[in-house]
């Protein structure tokens, strides 16, 4: 039994149906067994009770033999009788996986013939089928199968089509029956003229045509069936669709018999195919997979085809990466997608190159505290970003993840919101193993600065003390108002900071105070400034604040006298009539004469100002400097007695002396004036 090929035709066998002395087999080219010609006599009989008007002839299709056969059969009412309900029907029996081989409608219909119009031993041999049309089945779908076929494929239930008469839309059930084996290879069964709904088996056919009353019996029978109404204002045909690109995928990912999983993919594929023709967003497309296959893992052959990277995307041809990526992380449905099997990472990252704005937007919508799995793979794209990231995306981001964000850039930390947001306790400890880059430091010590975080200061100091010295120099001279523990880190590597005022050439009068009361004059770093810039710095503008200027004045005599430099003799000079006046009238301000007083020579019952004296004279004789830059110091006639009348000069002074008043006597009034001249001269008696 069944059908064979031969090059371009199909083989059947065939027999027919009809009325003698009841409704029996008339004619068959073969024999076919009890149960199978049981099961023909009943499907090959009018399909109820009585005749339905609109159902004078009809289809009906259905497996035989555990589907290793298909049969196939057109019924005519037999009107030339006169018992009422006589019928002709003319069954092809097909081998099953032959039929699928199947062409065209057309080929089909045509070997279908009226038994009225030739004898019966017409179909007591096989029927050949020659593949006669050059067209080949459809690959569409009419907008009347298309309705038919949403409902089909929504359930794995009988669908009943309620209709007037069974020979509207039996094209439209063929076009869908062989799309459904083209695209499964499976055969569904149906009748396009039920006037009663059909079985097989105790089980209703997959699609029938029905009048209305055999669709009310099935609901009251309380049957499991699908009950579809067609709109035949539908006049649209819907070639336009890609079915090719619909086969395709339906084949390629369909792992079960299920109508629905078959429903779901030809959806997803119209979607598809929509969405590339701008007819739909492409969101749409990422939530209809969403709702079909709502875990990540469920289906993640069809979510990379669709979705994932260009390299591995079959069907989806879009180019616009990032519409893509903002389709599947929205929060509707991005649970159903594996944003790492998807390669969404790479995407953002190569589109942060050219298109940093948009994807800081996509990024800003992205993230949220609860979505994990999307800030997993945008952190390298946040790394990337950098300065560029705006602080609301990483106000979303958690502590956990800033930290991660910052072992992967360190350099976010010169971001304020960041020190916010995490614990900076956690931050520091990544400081102290991150490599701080040079380009990045003045900003960071500036960041750091302003939100006092001492200890990452105190760091990158110990890291990178070069740059981080300068930097908070440079961050001091611009802002006056830094920390007395910031300033107090400088203290110990004040051959930097001398370094700095060697080299800067505009310094703030206030932070230079500030920036003294933390060095030692003692030190030997100043040893690195050159006295040219000790110079500019006792030339400084001043303010208005006398308290600052002899602080600043007491700072470089104090470096004078712990110096042996012959080029400081000059700054003594400039520097030490004011500070003296300032002791001699007890005006001098408490820093500078703290500072003074660690410098200045004590003895038994001294007075500031003989301790002044006495200091000036030791510097000169003690470092050898010149005479007339002494004579320089004098700042009036006071002076001079003052010294000269000191007790206890032991004999290099007495010899210091001698020379003051012999150069004094020598060089005349251009050098001190001539009250000065004068007094000299009273002295010289005791000198020379």
């Amino acid at each position: 039994m069944g059908l064979s090929i031969r090059g371009s035709e199909i083989i059947a066998d065939q027999a027919v149906h009809g009325y003698s002395n009841g409704h029996r087999l008339l004619a068959a080219s073969k024999s076919f067994g009890k149960q199978v010609e049981r099961q023909m006599r009943m499907l090959s009989d009018l399909s109820g009770p009585t005749i339905s008007e609109g159902f004078e002839k009809y289809w009906t299709a259905y497996p035989l033999i555990q589907n290793k056969y298909f049969a196939i059969a057109k019924t005519w009412i037999a009107t030339e009788f006169s018992r009422p309900g006589c019928v002709w029907t003319h069954t092809l029996i097909f081998r099953y996986t032959d039929l699928l081989k199947l062409n065209s409608i057309e080929d089909l219909l045509d070997a279908f013939i009226h038994p009225e119009s030739m004898g019966l031993e017409r179909y007591e041999e096989p029927v050949s089928i020659r593949s006669s049309h050059n067209n080949i089945r459809s690959q569409h779908l009419s907008s009347i199968s298309f309705q038919i076929a949403e409902d089909f494929y929504k359930t794995e239930d009988p669908v009943c089509v309620r209709v007037k008469n069974s020979e509207l839309f039996e094209r439209d059930v063929f076009e869908l029956w062989l799309f459904h084996a083209r695209l499964t290879a499976k055969l569904f069964s149906f009748c396009t003229g039920a006037i009663r709904l059909r079985q097989i088996e105790n089980q209703y056919l997959d699609v029938q045509l029905s009048t209305s009353e055999g669709i009310r019996d099935a609901i009251r029978s309380h049957s499991q069936v699908k009950i579809c109404d067609i709109s035949t204002s539908l006049t649209t045909d819907k070639k336009e669709k890609k079915e090719e690109e619909g086969f395709a995928f339906v084949s390629k990912y369909l792992s079960s018999d299920s109508r629905a999983e078959i429903g779901q993919l030809y959806s997803v594929a119209k979607n598809i195919a929509d969405a590339e023709s701008g007819g739909i967003p492409i969101s749409n497309v990422a939530e209809k997979i969403a709702s079909n296959w709502p875990s990540s893992k469920e289906a993640q052959g069809i979510k990379t085809s669709v979705f994932g990277s260009s390299e591995v995307r079959e069907y989806f041809l879009k180019n616009d990466e990032l519409v893509i990526v903002e389709s599947i992380i929205s929060p509707k449905v991005s649970h159903a997608f594996d944003l790492k099997e998807l390669k969404v990472a790479n995407t953002l990252k190569g589109a942060s190159v050219t298109r940093s704005q948009e994807v800081c937007r996509l990024l800003s919508r992205g993230i949220t505290k609860n979505k994990k799995d999307f800030v997993s793979v945008a952190l390298d794209t946040i790394v990337l970003l950098r300065e560029r990231v705006s602080t609301d995306i990483l106000e979303k981001l958690s502590e956990n993840e800033i930290c991660q964000l910052i072992k992967l850039r360190p350099d976010y930390l010169i971001c304020k919101k960041v020190w916010e947001l995490a614990d900076r306790q956690k931050l520091n400890k990544i400081l102290e193993t991150a490599n701080i880059e040079a380009t990045w430091v003045n900003s960071l010590i500036e960041t750091t600065i302003e939100i006092s975080e001492f200890e990452a200061i105190s760091h990158i100091i110990s890291t990178n003390p070069e740059l981080g010295i300068r930097a908070i120099l440079d961050k001091g001279n611009q802002d006056t108002r830094l920390a007395s523990r910031i300033m107090s880190m400088l203290s110990s590597r004040s051959d930097l900071v001398c370094e700095w005022l060697d080299k800067e050439k505009s310094i703030s009068v206030e932070f230079l105070g500030s920036l003294f009361l933390n060095l030692d004059p003692a030190s030997e770093a100043f040893l690195h400034c050159s006295s040219s810039s000790l110079e500019n710095i006792s030339n400084f503008d001043r303010n208005n604040s006398s308290d600052l200027n002899q602080f600043l004045d007491a700072f470089l005599f104090s470096i004078a006298l712990t110096h042996s430099e012959k080029e400081l003799s000059c700054m003594v000079s400039r520097q030490f009539p004011s500070l003296y006046s300032s002791v001699c009238r007890s005006s001098l301000a408490r820093q500078a004469w703290s500072l003074l007083d660690r410098f200045l020579p004590r003895g038994f019952f001294w007075s500031p100002a003989k301790r002044f004296r006495i200091g000036l004279v030791s510097v000169f004789i003690n470092n050898e400097w010149p005479v007339n830059d002494f004579l320089r110091a004098i700042p009036d006639e006071q002076f001079v007695t003052d010294v000269c009348g000191m007790w206890g000069w032991d004999e290099k002074e007495m010899e210091f002396l001698t020379n003051v008043v012999s150069y004094a006597l020598e060089s005349g009034q251009d050098i001190i004036s001539r009250k000065i001249y004068k007094r000299f001269r009273k002295y010289s008696k005791y000198f020379i």
